[in-house]
């Protein structure tokens, strides 16, 4: 199993879905949020995009060709960007190296932080997030976690953007994910992990804050 095969865990989904966010806990910023429409919606990744995942210190990286999510925003004016919305199902798959990843901690958490008018650019934080992956190495089977504080502790979490002009959503490098548990090549327990992705979102949102 080639180095490039855990990054992959590292992180995320991607995708997540919104990238909008930080913890409900930690939101607590008075500025108020206007979403139209809200409700439900369902995001993949932009054409001829990837997610990456990456070991921050051993620089391993794995990518992944195909990723979709399901969210819900909440609708009107007047929001806490706290819980602004949440991401109820996230997947992975074409991974490079056959790498298998499944998220928990399921539902995260979309968390509105802070708002540039003048890009229509939202950014945040997704959090609660938890990967475990596995993959195949020339002497057998191996895997591991990627997770915030723990490797069970559910509290992961990614910067993320949101713009209204273009409807997507980028998941960007940064926040507090880490490996756990790894028996797979090119990976180290411990080590810091990113991951980077961009989602096309349906039915389109507006996200503003005044």
């Amino acid at each position: 199993m080639r180095k490039g095969l855990f990054a992959v865990l590292s992180s995320s989904l991607i995708v997540c879905a919104l990238g909008i966010g930080t913890s409900v806990a930690t939101a607590t910023t008075i500025r108020t949020w206007t979403v139209t429409p809200g409700g439900a919606i369902t995001a993949a990744l932009v054409t001829g995009t990837h997610v990456t995942f990456t070991d921050v210190t051993s620089t391993a990286v794995v990518t992944c060709g195909v990723s979709s999510l399901s969210a819900s925003l909440k609708s009107g004016s007047g929001l806490p960007g706290g819980g602004i919305g949440s991401t109820t199902a996230y997947s992975l798959s074409s991974c490079s190296t056959g790498a298998t990843i499944t998220s928990g901690g399921l539902p995260w958490h979309l968390n509105a932080v802070s708002y540039n008018a003048t890009t229509g650019v939202t950014s945040g934080r997704i959090t609660g997030i938890h990967f475990a992956y596995s993959g195949r190495t020339l002497t057998g089977t191996c895997s591991g976690v990627v997770d915030g504080t723990s490797d069970t502790a559910n509290d992961g979490a990614v910067p993320a953007k949101y713009t209204n002009a273009t409807h997507q959503f980028r998941i960007v490098a940064g926040g507090n994910l880490h490996i756990y548990d790894n028996s797979c090549p090119g990976f180290n327990s411990g080590d810091q992990a990113k991951v980077t992705g961009r989602y096309a979102g349906s039915p389109a949102q507006t996200i503003t804050s005044p």
